[in-house]
């Protein structure tokens, strides 16, 4: 019989025991918020760029990460929250959204860039 035993570091736990204590502070209000946050985010964000936006917990990393594993493997207990897909880029989508939503989102962004790029070259001019 093959042994599967996993030995784990010091720091595995302490990763562990923080991403755990991160996730213990959360709320069915935070399950809700986040629900929205990536519903109306969808397509648009990888981790690092949710985690900044996102004012209604201080998640790190690993900790949203692991929580949106949970949420989406454990889908009975979560009910309507999610579930969430991160693509090739790191980018992640709401399940819940539709194409139309999709490309309103990345529609909206779009032009935010392109704001953002006339008033870089405004800047540029005019020095």
């Amino acid at each position: 019989m093959e042994n599967k035993t996993k030995i784990t570091t010091i720091e595995d736990l302490k990763l562990k025991n923080d991403i755990i204590e991160n996730i213990q502070r959360t709320t069915e209000d935070t399950l809700v918020s986040l629900d929205n946050f990536m519903i109306l985010n969808t397509g648009m964000l990888t981790t690092e760029e949710c985690i900044k936006k996102i004012n209604f917990h201080d998640f790190t990393i690993e900790s949203f990460e692991y929580f949106i594993e949970t949420i989406n493997k454990y889908r009975a207990s979560f009910n309507e929250i999610g579930p969430f897909k991160k693509n090739d880029k790191g980018i992640w989508y709401s399940c819940k959204t539709n194409k139309l939503q999709t490309i309103e989102n990345l529609m909206r962004e779009i032009e935010k860039l392109k704001n953002e790029n006339e008033a870089l070259k405004g800047a540029l001019i005019s020095k």
